[in-house]
């Protein structure tokens, strides 16, 4: 049996709590009969993008992002619409992508899980020509993750801290938005634009929404009154949320979206918008080994 080529892309301040020992880890839980192996480190933005792209160059077979979605996002940037798969030891803070594929959060079952991985294809999305894999969204959820970038500690609890610290004073905006065939004038809490189907966590933002579907999803969370927050939350995180009355869910190719509002997020990660938004899916477009 060939052995498969396998690059390693660590991303060292991933994660909070202990230390986790990747290159020990590695080399005692992956099968050395299936895998031949290397392992890469990142030190700076980028890193993860130019690694993947070099893997890719090289024709090796599988780049692992070891980090957060933002880490798996940076590597996916490398390897769409090349042969080599991307796979995935999360480390985050969230690891909504990771949770929605069903890819542990342990670092050893996860390695073994990658023992018997297979190759599957997904979709992606594009919000102004920048790749997400699993959401974007503009609205309260992107002032949280604009918080938590600034904030310094990571972790769920840190997360829960900024986010009932921004609900308490957050106003929604207007927004208006044409989506295939059809314009929508609305007043939101948040609009997520979703290629998988969590936040993180196990908070469902989408839970309808498949990776290869050729769609992306759209959830709209309409303004509510502060006495609805706790069943929000409860449907949440019990994939109910679009059965919600202040939750409105579409599917799409492509979308355009204008507003006020200047902050949106890419798989969790800041990013400041100009005052119109393009998304769009990019069906079929990266290989999945898991």
């Amino acid at each position: 049996m060939t052995k498969q080529r396998i690059r390693f892309v660590i991303n060292p301040i991933s994660g909070t709590g202990r230390v986790i020992k990747w290159s020990a880890l590695i080399q005692q839980y992956l099968d050395s009969k299936q895998f031949d192996y290397e392992i890469k480190y990142t030190s700076a933005q980028g890193d993860a993008t130019t690694l993947a792209i070099e893997a890719a160059n090289q024709n090796i077979d599988i780049v692992c992002a070891v980090g957060g979605d933002g880490t798996i996002n940076e590597v996916a940037q490398g390897l769409v619409n090349t042969t080599t798969s991307l796979a995935i030891l999360p480390r985050g803070s969230g690891n909504g992508l990771a949770r929605h594929f069903t890819i542990p959060t342990k670092p050893t079952q996860a390695i073994l899980q990658l023992n018997q991985g297979k190759v599957h294809h997904m979709d992606a999305g594009l919000i102004n020509d920048k790749l997400f894999l699993c959401v974007a969204g503009i609205g309260f959820d992107a002032t949280v993750a604009h918080a938590f970038d600034a904030f310094g500690k990571r972790g769920l609890l840190s997360y829960a801290w900024l986010s009932l610290k921004a609900f308490l004073s957050y106003k929604p905006y207007t927004y208006n938005i044409r989506m295939d065939q059809q314009s929508i004038r609305t007043k939101a809490f948040l609009l997520t634009f979703a290629n998988a189907s969590q936040f993180g966590n196990n908070a469902y933002i989408a839970p309808e929404a498949h990776t290869n579907d050729g769609l992306l999803n759209l959830t709209v969370i309409k303004p509510f009154p502060l006495w609805a927050t706790l069943g929000l939350l409860i449907k949440t995180f019990n994939k109910k949320l679009h059965l919600s009355k202040y939750c409105e869910s579409y599917t799409f190719n492509t979308l355009t979206l204008q507003s006020d509002n200047p902050q949106t997020h890419i798989d969790g990660e800041p990013l400041l918008q100009t005052e119109e938004l393009q998304v769009q899916v990019q069906p079929n477009c990266l290989k999945i080994f898991y």
